[in-house]
């Protein structure tokens, strides 16, 4: 019995079909300057086009500008956007439909919210 489970164990993974994501680079810096203190990292399809991009919580303790990084297809990020244009200290972000209308939305923590300044949603 124990070896029947091993070898199920073993065989089942190989049955299941997976996607494979191969992502390459170049000799440019691919996901930021080397200045950006990065916290944290969400991936998703933001654009609706069937690959992964990527959102980026820039700034922990110093503000800076949160990024998205649109996937060509290829594995490549090869557009970079500002997610808004104001610095921010973030610490979190986190993409998910919030509003349910079937695309994603990003939401990100920072570390201070100011009660006279209104909720921004991306």
């Amino acid at each position: 019995m124990k070896y029947a489970l091993l070898f199920i164990t073993l065989l089942i993974p190989s049955l299941v079909s997976s996607q494979e994501i191969h992502f390459t680079s170049n000799s440019r810096l691919v996901l930021g300057m080397g200045t950006d203190k990065s916290a944290s990292v969400s991936a998703g399809d933001i654009d609706n086009d069937g690959d992964i991009d990527l959102v980026v919580a820039n700034g922990r303790h110093w503000p800076q500008t949160n990024k998205v990084f649109i996937n060509n297809g290829s594995g490549k990020f090869t557009v970079a956007k500002a997610l808004d244009n104001i610095e921010e200290t973030s610490y979190a972000t986190e993409l998910a439909d919030i509003d349910n209308d079937g695309d994603l939305d990003v939401i990100v923590g920072l570390s201070l919210i100011h009660i006279s300044e209104p909720t921004r949603p991306y």
